[in-house]
């Protein structure tokens, strides 16, 4: 069986078992786990200067069986906006999400440093600071598009 598809004016002639082990987008977009997120303002001291970093965070559950290191997260706004995307690390404690473990993945978003306070002061900083936490503040679910599973002990 062979199945004829269209892609801008082209024709392609497909064997059906290759459309099936390639996956149309749709059944990629039914794979997608939405799950809340958020964003919070950590502090921290880099390199001696002060840091403000926007930390996204989101539970996970790994259904399969194989630990997960990380997931490829789109970010969406309260207004369902993908609004960015991300890989966050779900390696807590240098522990990997084993296989029905659910737990928490992270990933610096953006930085602003201290740097920015020395050239425009502490007004123009701060200011900065809160705009960025306020629109970050937006995101609000997260599609979790993969995961990356911890490479096997040789």
């Amino acid at each position: 069986m062979r199945f004829k598809i269209m892609l801008t004016g082209m024709r392609l002639w497909l064997p059906a078992v290759l459309v099936v082990s390639i996956g149309l987008s749709g059944a990629v977009l039914a794979s997608e786990v939405s799950v809340p997120c958020s964003v919070r303002m950590q502090f921290a001291e880099d390199a001696g200067k002060a840091t403000a970093r926007y930390v996204l965070t989101l539970q996970v559950k790994n259904t399969g069986v194989r630990p997960v290191v990380g997931v490829s997260v789109l970010m969406r706004d309260t207004a369902n906006k993908v609004v960015g995307n991300t890989e966050a690390d779900c390696q807590l404690q240098a522990a990997a999400l084993r296989g029905g473990d659910t737990g928490g993945c992270v990933a610096a978003v953006q930085s602003v440093t201290s740097e920015l306070l020395e050239k425009f002061g502490a007004d123009a900083w701060a200011s900065i600071v809160n705009t960025q936490l306020a629109e970050l503040k937006q995101i609000s679910q997260c599609d979790v598009l993969g995961f990356r599973y911890a490479e096997r002990d040789s």
